[in-house]
């Protein structure tokens, strides 16, 4: 009969943390397999340490229980918890004057009995870990000497040395470079795909976004959300919690969302204006138009097209239809509540073929409308439709035309 392998848990039932009147976290309850790279994300002061700590079995919550494999973390004797779980605190500033191998080797003692010494066995593993992290040949230099970046390295090399299912690490990159950065955070996503559960502590959105799994978002001692990074990483959740203006990009390169803190207003304008756009017209409009504290509305165009994914990331509200596809009458009928309800519109320099002329039809909804252009003389808009160009004169005559930097000057005045 073959041993069948074991399943790694950590359970955590209605957490919470006080430290006299003040309460630091508030009824949390966790449930996590092995497998992935948990990062605990929140603004400063939101209980990450706190919750790591109480998993970990450092400090004893107030009321609720941390479960490993089923076991309760606080009953457990001190060693057998140190075999099972290790933890690497955020300050790592220490001066011991050790050749940074011993300062590894201090991951073996939950292994070592009383008045044993380190065997042949521990210096290899301590020694692997030392080159996992690249310190191999460097082993003989004094803890003392290095960076705080190179400290956290070897204090990570410390907390593998202990071999434990179970990692929980509180910004762990906060002194390294972003090489270093990434290669930590290589290795702990490397560490949870073989069976670790690791759960990390991280301040900065896009590195979190580049390599976790999953997500739990903390503020004053509450989860707020939890789940995939496209669930929590929304300019919704973000602006809220963290008190910001915040877009969500993707980067084009590595495929992760990115997280953006838009400039805030400089004033609140407190008018409404929607912006036809398309082939990314509006992109330079909106970021002012934003900073200027107007609410913007945008419409239609097609998605993944630059003034989309400004707007959407930027949490805009938008009309979009598929790309390549052609605006049609029903699509029209969905925007004119937007062009309705905005104080002005304007409709911005964008070519204007079959799949998307119904644009001008759009334009005719608006209470105001402003045309992007340098005059109604010299137009520099291209029309690859017939019947477009007809429709575009229709609304030159009615329409005031304005180029961008007098549009953005007569809204900043209060003139439009």
């Amino acid at each position: 009969m073959t041993d069948k392998k074991i399943k790694h848990k950590l359970l955590l039932k209605d957490i919470s943390y006080s430290v006299g009147s003040k309460k630091i976290l508030h009824s949390i309850s966790i449930e996590q397999d092995e497998g992935e790279l948990i990062g605990l994300i929140g603004p400063n002061g939101s209980g990450k340490t706190t919750l790591l700590k109480v998993m970990s079995g450092i400090i004893k919550p107030s009321y609720g229980s941390a479960y490993i494999n089923g076991a309760e973390v606080r009953e457990m004797k001190d060693k057998k918890r140190a075999q099972l779980i290790g933890y690497m605190p955020q300050d790592n500033n220490y001066n011991f004057h050790l050749n940074i191998l011993d300062v590894v080797l201090f991951g073996r003692y939950p292994y070592i009995g009383r008045m044993e010494k380190y065997g042949r066995n521990d210096l290899s593993i301590a020694e692997r870990m030392l080159e996992y992290v690249g310190f191999k040949d460097y082993k003989n230099r004094y803890f003392d000497t290095l960076s705080g970046g190179e400290k956290q390295l070897v204090v990570f090399a410390k907390v593998l040395a202990q071999e434990t299912k179970y990692l929980f690490l509180d910004e762990p990159t906060s002194n390294l470079d972003i090489k270093h950065q990434y290669k930590l955070f290589s290795m702990a996503y490397e560490l949870s795909k073989e069976g670790k559960i690791v759960i990390t502590a991280v301040h900065n959105l896009n590195v979190a976004s580049q390599h976790c799994d999953k997500l739990i978002l903390l503020k004053s001692g509450s989860i707020v959300k939890e789940g995939s990074i496209g669930a929590v990483l929304t300019p919704e959740i973000i602006s809220s919690v963290y008190d910001v203006k915040a877009a969500v990009s993707v980067n084009a390169s590595t495929g992760a969302r990115l997280v953006s803190v838009m400039p805030s207003p400089v004033k609140k304008l407190g008018i409404t204006i929607h912006i036809i756009g398309g082939a990314g017209s509006g992109v330079n409009l909106t970021r002012e138009l934003l900073r200027l504290g107007v609410n913007v509305t945008g419409g239609i165009t097609h998605s993944y097209d630059s003034d989309f994914l400004l707007w959407n990331s930027a949490g805009v509200k938008c009309l979009s239809v598929a790309p390549f596809s052609q605006i049609e009458d029903e699509d029209i009928n969905r925007a004119k509540n937007f062009v309705r309800k905005a104080d002005l519109t304007v409709l911005c320099p964008f070519p204007i073929g079959k799949g998307n002329f119904r644009n001008l039809l759009l334009a005719m909804e608006a209470k105001k409308l402003i045309i992007l252009e340098d005059s109604k003389e010299n137009k520099s808009r291209v029309f690859f439709y017939r019947d477009a160009e007809s429709i575009y004169n229709k609304l030159l005559s009615t329409a005031e035309v304005m180029n961008l930097e007098s549009f953005l000057e007569s809204i900043n005045r209060g003139m439009v």
